[in-house]
């Protein structure tokens, strides 16, 4: 049985989890309104200018770029919300090397990183965990971004990034090397 204090206190913890739930929400409407026009004005502009031969390939490009990064910005609001709210349930077995795979096949056609030689290797087809695949997603992108960013600092070498996928100890590991210079 519980006391009154401890009836207290988790009735007090559940009244502050459901405020934070309800601020989460309230934020995620709040940048998901105007994003959502930024998504559906891309989309309608990928369409009309699909049909139009006049308009510069490096246009096109630009518009579908503006919208992945308005969809990703979506999703991550989501996570955001998620990760507010505790939810557990986002957890699920995420098969990390085609999560990496699919990632550089996206990343290698942005604009910044065509110069850059890119190598993946895997030490098996399907490397596993069970995690939440936003925040995979979220993990992936920065390691990719701040190895392109060093990379294309560095012009006197070879502008290259190196990505493995491997299990060690029972463990997932994805390891990102790049040509940059590296730490001061």
């Amino acid at each position: 049985e519980q006391t009154h204090s401890e009836q207290v206190e988790q009735q007090s913890r559940l009244q502050s989890k459901l405020e934070q739930s309800l601020r989460a929400s309230i934020l995620a409407h709040e940048i998901r309104q105007p994003l959502s026009h930024v998504i559906i004005g891309c989309k309608l502009l990928c369409f009309r200018t699909a049909q139009k031969s006049d308009l510069p390939t490096k246009v096109r490009t630009e518009i579908r770029q503006i919208q992945q990064s308005a969809d990703e910005i979506d999703q991550l609001v989501g996570t955001i919300k998620r990760l507010l709210r505790e939810d557990k349930k986002s957890f699920e077995t995420v098969d990390v090397t085609s999560l990496v795979e699919n990632r550089l096949k996206r990343w290698k056609h942005k604009e910044e990183n065509t110069k850059i030689d890119i190598e993946f290797k895997s030490s098996m087809n399907h490397q596993c965990v069970h995690g939440d695949k936003n925040q995979l997603l979220i993990a992936i992108d920065n390691l990719l971004k701040n190895a392109s960013d060093a990379a294309n600092k560095n012009w006197r070498r070879k502008r290259r990034i190196q990505v493995s996928v491997t299990r060690k100890r029972g463990n997932v590991l994805v390891q990102v090397a790049d040509s940059g210079k590296g730490l001061p």
